[in-house]
């Protein structure tokens, strides 16, 4: 990285101005040197002029009338009525509905995870029945499940393997 900067502190400034990067406090202080410092409105100008040039390629849109109307109310602080038809809205609800049920029925499966359906089954019982667990292998899925159906170990325990 360089600590040089490649243009000037006024032509940045200038440039800030233009594209009205400024505060308020800094635009009121550029604006009274640009009425003292022609150099700085050439400078200005210069910025204009090049931002300018970066719109050519843009063909111009004419506004819809309800567009003008709305933008022209909002500048001008009158609050207009959204009119807004029937149209395809009543569409909305049910068409929402069938697509998060085809999401529903295509990712379900998905959600819920392998089947588990162990050849190998172990019921562990303690000798009060306090704690019981059920265990289960099933070697196509390489899964091995612990299930604790009831109690809890005593107070100041764990449980523990081994």
């Amino acid at each position: 990285m360089s600590d040089q900067q490649d243009i000037s502190e006024d032509e940045a400034l200038a440039a800030e101005y233009v594209l009205r990067l400024l505060d308020a406090d800094a635009e009121r202080a550029f604006e009274l040197r640009l009425q003292a410092e022609p150099d700085l409105r050439a400078r200005v100008h210069f910025w204009e002029g090049g931002f300018a040039a970066l719109t050519n390629d843009i063909r111009e849109e004419v506004p819809s009338p309800s567009v003008k109307a709305k933008l022209v109310a909002e500048v001008s602080g009158e609050k207009t009525s959204s009119r807004r038809g029937w149209g395809w809205s009543w569409l909305a609800f049910p068409a929402l509905t069938a697509v998060a049920l085809a999401a529903f029925l295509a990712f379900g499966p998905m959600l819920r995870g392998p089947a588990f359906d162990p050849t190998l089954h172990a019921t562990l019982i303690s000798e009060d029945g306090a704690i019981h667990i059920e265990a289960g292998y099933a070697p196509d899925g390489n899964l091995f499940k612990v299930i604790p159906e009831q109690g809890a170990p005593a107070a100041g325990r764990v449980l523990s393997c081994g």
